[in-house]
């Protein structure tokens, strides 16, 4: 997943994706690169890719991105599709998911809103103190368990690309949005893979997507706000066993 394939001026891809297959799209918090979701390989049977959006030209906010989301879904006339989001990745997963019927979601460590979000004044943080450091802070803010040098270094090299009017505007949308009162109008599965020691996203908000969607399951990992990283082999591990499981009741014989 090293490499980004550019899909239009909007989005980028970490693989190239075939028209009409079965999908698997992977989309990021804001700031982070694609490829925390590197060490990801989905069941068989999946086309799979991880989106770059925060490094590609506008609009940042929630709904616009899942509008170019639902645009590349409807470029490549894909059939079946999986999202998975992480963070504000699973807001732009939320807000696809109530204009589109998709095969399932797996959202991890988000919320259906930023009632109970740790930090209210980061919108205005980052007109006023948008540097290195606050940077490198926020990305470490993702993580109980760090993740090696190199990778950290990847995350900041990505993070520094981003732009500020990006950053803003992706938190300010956020902000704004709350899917609380719409969660019952999601109508596909639903696997909600957190991590439990995230001091931002915490049970409160699993327990918040939990009741209010019709058919969720729940698969708590002992990780930070970024599991697939953190805690990669039991993330898969939940993440591919809930999508097979999926698959086979769908496929089963009547």
């Amino acid at each position: 997943m090293s490499i980004l394939y550019p899909v239009s001026e909007k989005l980028s891809l970490t693989a190239a994706l075939e028209p009409r297959k079965r999908t698997i799209l992977c989309i990021p918090g804001t700031l982070i690169s694609p490829r925390i979701f590197e060490a990801y390989a989905g069941p068989k049977g999946f086309q799979l890719a991880a989106v770059s959006w925060m490094t590609e030209s506008g609009p940042w906010d929630i709904e616009g991105v899942a509008s170019k989301i639902l645009a590349l879904i409807d470029r490549l006339e894909l059939p079946e599709v999986f999202l998975v989001g992480h963070s504000a990745g699973g807001a732009i997963c939320l807000s696809v998911a109530l204009r589109r019927k998709l095969a399932g979601l797996v959202l991890s460590n988000t919320g259906a809103n930023t009632a109970t979000h740790g930090d209210p004044n980061y919108p205005q943080r980052i007109l006023v103190s948008w540097d290195e450091t606050m940077r490198r802070a926020q990305i470490r803010r993702c993580f109980v368990r760090m993740p090696p040098t190199e990778s950290l270094q990847m995350l900041d090299e990505y993070a520094d690309r981003c732009p500020r009017d990006g950053v803003f505007a992706a938190a300010t949308s956020l902000r704004r949005l709350d899917f609380a009162p719409s969660l019952a109008q999601i109508d596909c599965p639903v696997l909600l893979a957190f991590g439990r020691l995230d001091p931002v996203r915490t049970e409160r908000d699993v327990e918040a997507l939990r009741s209010g969607i019709a058919e969720a399951s729940i698969a708590m990992l002992d990780a930070g706000h970024t599991p697939m990283m953190e805690a990669s082999h039991d993330w898969n591990s939940a993440v591919n066993s809930w999508i097979s499981s999926i698959d086979s009741l769908k496929h089963r014989p009547c």
